[in-house]
């Protein structure tokens, strides 16, 4: 079964939406993941209308219809959402989510549509799209019926889905700061999976962060920096949604991303070790502060700025940071950097220098 990423996945879906009568496409994967989001984004991005039906909670009359006797003779009544799929002209991308949690009698009903284009007799227009999902089963900690052979052969065009990305998870997420910092630091901590010795504990997964940012972003936990009091709230609902393990080290995160930037910069002792013993991409985000910062009228902001490029030239820290930091000033405070020196060479021309070689 060939693998892809939520968005080799989506391109799929664009392929076939060139289609006169795409066929079926099924995506399996691990729960969490994203599966559902990217049927859902795929359908908004084609200007299709996304109609869910999630068969874990259905039956296959939901799917078939209910009989109507009229005198002697019986004949089937489909459900509303069929009316619906017609109406919209073969814009619609219904999705049949949960297969692999549904009854044998549900996974027929679906087998059927996929196979004959119709209900009863009721086609469904040219160019309706049919995606099927479900998790994987064994291994993922989720229960999974059996496939049909007659739906794997030849029915539908069939896929798994990757885990995404951070990167790829970011892109579509654009989650809050300290969730994105988080992840970019701890790019393993995305996804743990379920905790099969605890069915009933939260485990971290693509969905759970995206549930989590949601929450951050409404009641205002960005910034804990300025608001700290509000890091008690952070790490709580954290703990609602977060496996223990990713829960462990965000407080250990939230602890050492409480750098202030102009104490490092002012030289205070506490910061400046926590400064050293932050990982890389905290202490960039801290250098991006850094060349952000205003001072009080009458501070020597060039001295200032000169001790700390002594600093991180002094310290054994990559030298890609002091050169984000020349690239930080060139957008905020090109003057000052002018007057900066790199082992006493300007530091403008030690920064294309280093881009030269």
């Amino acid at each position: 079964m060939e693998k892809l990423t939520p968005e080799e996945f989506k391109d799929v879906i664009r392929g076939l939406n060139e289609f006169e009568n795409p066929p079926a496409v099924m995506i399996f994967g691990e729960p969490g993941i994203g599966k559902s989001f990217a049927v859902r984004e795929i359908a908004a991005e084609l200007g299709r209308t996304y109609m869910p039906l999630s068969l874990g909670r259905l039956e296959a009359y939901d799917i078939k219809g209910m009989p109507d006797l009229h005198g002697q003779y019986m004949e089937w009544k489909p459900p509303v959402i069929w009316k619906q799929v017609i109406e919209e002209k073969g814009r619609a991308l219904l999705h049949f989510d949960e297969f692999t949690l549904a009854d044998e009698s549900v996974q027929g009903a679906v087998l059927d549509v996929v196979q004959m284009k119709s209900i009863d007799g009721l086609k469904l227009p040219d160019g309706t799209m049919i995606v099927i999902s479900g998790n994987m089963g064994g291994d993922d900690g989720t229960f999974a019926k059996i496939l049909t052979s007659a739906l794997t052969g030849g029915r539908a065009a069939i896929f798994a889905m990757k885990r995404p990305a951070v990167s790829e998870w970011i892109k579509y997420q654009n989650p809050a700061e300290i969730i994105e910092n988080f992840l970019c630091s701890h790019p393993n901590q995305l996804y743990r999976g379920p905790n099969s010795a605890d069915p009933f504990s939260p485990w971290t997964c693509p969905r759970a962060w995206s549930l989590y940012d949601m929450v951050v972003k409404k009641l205002g936990l960005e910034n804990l920096k300025s608001k700290p009091h509000l890091k008690r709230q952070a790490v709580m609902f954290a703990k609602s949604l977060l496996s223990e393990e990713t829960i462990n080290q965000f407080i250990d995160f939230l602890e050492n991303s409480s750098i202030d930037a102009l104490k490092v910069i002012e030289g205070d002792k506490e910061m400046t070790v926590r400064f050293l013993n932050a990982d890389n991409f905290r202490q960039a985000s801290v250098i991006k502060e850094a060349a952000k910062l205003k001072f009080k009228t009458g501070v020597k902001k060039t001295e200032v700025f000169q001790r700390f490029t002594d600093f991180l030239t002094g310290n054994n820290l990559p030298q890609e940071l002091l050169a984000l930091f020349a690239e930080e000033l060139v957008k905020h405070d090109p003057e000052t950097l002018v007057k900066l020196k790199v082992a006493g060479m300007p530091m403008d021309h030690w920064a294309d220098k280093l881009l030269m070689a």
